[in-house]
């Protein structure tokens, strides 16, 4: 029986990086639904149980740090990866200790 595909939520308030991102995932499998704030990632998340999400830190309002929170405390079993163009090695070791599976600094390599 073949892997069901992975539903992912991306948080990225930047739309044409959000969009780029997600037609990237998508093309790699992966059923991407988008959001451009926090509160609309919590929105989307006390609807639905992703499997991943991938999430800025610096978000206008609710930052992704407090999206990685709900989305661990409502679903354990969740991947979140926190990318931020600010990164600091502080900011990494928070959002692990947060519960971020894995945090990537911008600029990154898509693949």
């Amino acid at each position: 029986m073949a892997d069901l595909p992975k539903h992912l939520l991306l948080v990225e308030d930047e739309a044409p990086l959000r969009q780029a991102i997600a037609e990237h995932l998508g093309d790699h499998g992966y059923l991407v639904e988008q959001a451009d704030s926090g509160e609309a990632a919590l929105a989307q998340l006390s609807d639905f149980a992703f499997d991943i999400v991938v999430t800025d830190l610096r978000l206008p309002g609710i930052d992704g740090s407090a999206v990685v929170e709900a989305a661990l405390e409502r679903y354990p079993d969740i991947i979140a990866i926190v990318v931020t163009g600010y990164g600091t090695v502080k900011d990494a070791v928070e959002a692990i200790r947060r519960g971020a599976w894995d945090f990537v600094s911008k600029p990154f390599q898509i693949d």
